[in-house]
């Protein structure tokens, strides 16, 4: 695939423009109308969908979503020019050039970062024909059009009869063990490997069994139990609900504060369970793995920063960046066979290891890999910093992952470095403030993947006031990008080395304004 760079004239307006093929007629869209063409306007921080003169597949599609002999697509928030060298039709496989070989159309499911990545890379892909975001973000519905149905459709149905070639859930979804039952080949968790790992003792247990290092803690239903334990216990402790996300605990120095840090997650808990947990001292990191049921292969690792302020000061949040390399190649083949292969061998005889994306949360101490958390599904700032360093094509290897037959071997990487930067609403992570437009995205010069966006009309008399393809728009209709939580966007750099990264990142940030949005500005320097 040979990319370049398309040089717009100034003063004009820099759009991306589908030419209709004059042998094909357009054809409604399922839902009875067209997908709207996406244009962007001059205006800073607008978007313009126009209707006008819709652009034609030849089912239907708008032929900027379906490859073509050159066509242009949205990438990096550039408009570019992607060259297929293959012979194309209508209705040609664009790797063989032949009728009746359908080219792939995922599915993916999700709002997050990790879909918007996800979506960024497929779609250059000569395999891929269409990617559908449900219900995605801003962001997926600027490079892809808005979804095909809203979020509380019947999705299976809309899947098989399209059909879907690939389902690729992001993190837990209710609908993924009826996609199985349908045969659609399906990355994704089932609600009862799902239930094993909710809850800090059940991931214990079960880091137990595969004889890796989990935190030292317990688990107490009784706040005098817990008072005790952590007054035996040394110092610096996590706390936190049984059963509450991982970034919710609160790292406690002191004894007094301890003992007021239990008091109060378990009135906030309500009475139920809270776990105290050692912390340990060393490096974060993010690691991930792709299984296919049965075997599997390690999916990069990011040196990820947690806290909320620089020099990992303030209170736990998601991620507020990560840095990635092909230089972790080493480290990566390290963690995969200390830790990804016992517990695959673990998971694979509980008979709770199926299709999917698995991710972990360590911190290398001087002795040993400590499992801080594992979740099903991709993380989104882990999703941001390593999908752009993939190399070569990925709808091939999730698809025989989701079939049950993906071969094994090593990722390959390209040999570079990205820095991954969250921009994050004022309050984040306590009290997040939402609805603030986000303007200057077309003017970064580095990748932008949406974690918590939407978009707005700009105007309130327009009808666009909701992202489905089944609603009646106006037949020009501009929207704007709005926060709708905490971490609002990555910014992601690339370069030749981490110093080139991280100043393409933090350029990015500045150039974009949100109001009262702020980052962190160590993330990829001498503190990470």
């Amino acid at each position: 695939m040979d990319v370049d760079r398309l040089e717009l004239p100034s003063g004009r307006d820099e759009s991306v423009h589908h030419r209709a093929h004059a042998d094909c007629a357009p054809a409604p869209y399922p839902g009875g109308s067209l997908w709207p063409h996406l244009r962007q306007s001059p205006a800073v921080g607008q978007h313009r969908l126009d209707l006008s003169d819709p652009p034609c597949g030849c089912d239907g599609r708008p032929a900027g979503y379906r490859l073509g002999a050159r066509r242009h697509r949205v990438l990096d928030n550039r408009s570019v020019r992607i060259r297929n060298p293959l012979p194309q039709a209508c209705g040609a496989s664009p790797r063989t050039g032949k009728r009746g070989c359908r080219p792939v159309k995922c599915l993916l499911l999700g709002s997050g970062a990790t879909v918007h990545a996800l979506a960024w890379k497929l779609i250059s892909e000569p395999e891929v024909q269409e990617v559908f975001c449900i219900p995605g973000n801003a962001g997926t519905a600027l490079l892809l059009g808005p979804p095909p149905v809203p979020p509380d459709a019947r999705l299976p149905d809309w899947a098989f009869a399209h059909p879907i070639d690939l389902v690729v859930a992001s993190g837990p979804h209710h609908w993924v063990e009826t996609f199985v039952d349908l045969h659609l080949p399906t990355l994704g968790p089932t609600e009862a490997a799902q239930g094993a790992l909710a809850g800090r003792q059940a991931l214990r247990q079960i880091l137990g069994r595969a004889g890796l290092h989990g935190a030292e803690g317990e688990t107490f239903s009784e706040l005098d139990m817990a008072e005790r334990y952590v007054a035996s216990r040394p110092l610096p402790l996590w706390v936190r609900s049984e059963s509450g996300p991982w970034h919710e605990a609160m790292l406690v120095r002191d004894r007094h504060t301890a003992f007021l840090e239990v008091a109060r997650v378990f009135r906030q808990a309500g009475g139920s369970a809270v776990s105290v947990e050692r912390a340990y001292a060393g490096r974060p990191v993010s690691f991930a793995l792709l299984t296919d049921g049965s075997e599997a292969i390690p999916f990069g690792v990011a040196r990820i920063a947690l806290h909320r302020g620089d020099s990992d000061t303030g209170p736990l949040t998601e991620g507020m960046g990560a840095w990635a390399s092909w230089e972790h190649a080493q480290l990566e083949a390290r963690l995969f066979e200390e830790v990804g292969q016992p517990l695959l061998a673990t998971l694979r005889a509980e008979g709770l290891l199926r299709p999917g994306f698995l991710q972990l949360r360590l911190t290398l101490t001087a002795e040993r890999a400590v499992v801080d958390d594992l979740v099903w599904g991709l993380d989104d700032l882990h999703a941001a910093a390593l999908l752009p360093l993939w190399e070569g094509e990925l709808a091939p290897l999730l698809r025989a992952a989701a079939q049950g037959r993906m071969e094994g071997g090593p990722p390959r990487w390209r040999r570079a470095y990205t820095v991954a930067v969250a921009l994050v609403s004022a309050g984040y992570p306590a009290r997040p403030q939402t609805g603030q437009p986000v303007y200057g995205l077309e003017e970064v010069e580095a990748l932008v993947f949406h974690q918590a966006t939407r978009l707005r009309p700009a105007h309130a008399g327009s009808l666009w006031s909701a992202p489905f393809a089944t609603r009646r728009r106006e037949e020009s209709a501009p929207c704007e990008v709005v926060a709708e939580g905490g971490r609002v966007l990555f910014a992601v750099g690339t370069g030749r080395d981490l110093q080139q990264a991280r100043a393409q990142a933090m350029a990015a940030l500045r150039e974009i304004r949100c109001a009262h949005a702020a980052w962190r500005n160590d993330i990829g320097g001498e503190t990470s």
